[in-house]
């Protein structure tokens, strides 16, 4: 048996596989919107390594405790250089932590299959940030424990490593020992090549200077002119990285290929691939809301897509909410909202908000709810508004309003008298 597999068998990540998936699994599941959208859960899966790195990192540091520190000095004595001990226990807590990772995600794109729509269209290449952050965290681990030969080495290295982010954050410094975990919608995003592959380099630096200052500390009266090189290296490439690379707070760049999914005609309805389970629901919910605009004489748009590129005023913009795509209902109103807005205008994402433009939107949405009979006009801009819709005051100021707003006329909308 060679001595990597004696590491493996005899890890302490073997007997707790266990505790790094309930980690895993506890993060995932500390909220729910993430499911019904591929891309979306298997980030939010990566961002699990938020708690099994810190796991993993102590279970290392209680190996390097109990093993490296006392128990196996004979396995020591057969390695061919001084302290690859130390990168042989590291490395196998490592691989145990990968492997409970690969099953929390898996229980999480099998959480998401329900609800998605579509074939799993994701970037399974990202990982390998997900593997570098384990492999930092486990090595990171090995040298605290062989650094502070006690007990409390352990819970040390899980304090060390959870803090780790939260410190970069705070100081505006490279993310390491994090990645993943997005709270919103990935449609119109992809990965950055240069991000991904800046925070594989920085935690692959964390990990070799680690399993130096392991190895140091593990055979002190042996280390050699290779062991200095092993800390002087990963310091350096991380300086120079982290002043030359790009910045990590953003693993993301704008993904203008976005697949859609339309129905109906005159105007269509799209959504985006990704999200376009609740197609259907939209549609029927904007089909009435429609007929009484065309019945008005308004002027629509030859379809209605979510946007998630630049804006495009040819076409009409729909808009829901994240948790809207991820539950099991899209509201209503949101569709009224959306119908509404004729034109995906420039105006809409400048620094001002376009309140003319906003508050004619609500007001035609209140009167397109009832005039179609599908709903109460919802008076988002008072009782007075809710009752000229009611009583048809309103008519001619939705044709002319919808019209200015389907070519972002904003500057000539006029408040309805009321």
């Amino acid at each position: 048996m060679t001595p990597f597999m004696i590491f493996l068998r005899r890890s302490t990540a073997r007997r707790a596989f266990v505790l790094l998936v309930a980690a895993g699994l506890f993060a995932v599941f500390s909220r729910e919107t993430w499911r019904g959208e591929w891309a979306r859960t298997f980030d939010w899966a990566m961002g699990a390594v938020i708690l099994v790195g810190p796991v993993a990192a102590g279970i290392a540091a209680y190996d390097a405790y109990t093993t490296l520190g006392r128990a196996w000095r004979q396995i020591s004595a057969t390695m061919p250089r001084a302290g690859a001990e130390a990168a042989l226990s590291a490395c196998a807590v490592w691989l145990w932590s990968c492997v409970a990772w690969l099953c929390v995600a898996i229980v999480a794109m099998t959480a998401t299959v329900s609800s998605a729509s579509g074939p799993p269209a994701v970037q399974y290449w990202a990982l390998v940030a997900v593997v570098g952050i384990l492999l930092a965290a486990s090595a990171v681990g090995t040298a605290i424990g062989l650094l502070i030969p006690h007990l409390v080495a352990g819970p040390l290295a899980v304090i060390v490593v959870f803090c780790i982010p939260i410190a970069c954050a705070w100081l505006d410094l490279p993310h390491i020992f994090v990645f993943g975990g997005a709270t919103g919608t990935l449609v119109g995003l992809r990965y950055s090549v240069g991000v991904v592959a800046m925070l594989l380099l920085l935690n692959l630096c964390v990990a070799v200077l680690a399993i130096a200052i392991a190895s140091w500390a593990l055979r002190r009266n042996a280390a050699g002119r290779c062991t200095w090189a092993l800390l002087a290296a990963p310091v350096a490439v991380f300086v120079v990285a982290v002043l030359l690379g790009p910045s990590t707070g953003n693993a993301f760049v704008p993904d203008v290929h976005v697949a859609y999914d339309c129905t109906g005609q005159a105007p269509q309805i799209c959504m985006a691939r990704a999200t376009s389970a609740h197609l259907a629901e939209v549609d029927a919910e904007a089909r009435p809301l429609i007929s009484a605009l065309a019945a008005l004489g308004a002027s629509l748009p030859s379809r209605y897509e979510q946007r998630f590129a630049a804006p495009d005023p040819t076409v009409g913009s729909i808009e829901l909410s994240d948790d809207e795509l991820t539950a099991g209902k899209v509201s209503k109103d949101d569709v009224a909202l959306s119908i509404a807005r004729p034109a995906d205008c420039a105006a809409y994402y400048g620094p001002v908000p376009p309140d003319d433009a906003l508050n004619a939107q609500a007001l035609i949405a209140d009167w397109a709810l009832r005039k179609s009979g599908t709903g109460n006009a919802r008076g988002w801009v008072g009782a007075r508004a809710d009752d000229a819709v009611i009583s048809g005051k309103l008519d001619g100021w939705v044709r002319r309003t919808f019209d200015q707003l389907s070519k972002c006329e904003f500057d000539d909308i006029a408040k309805p008298s009321l």
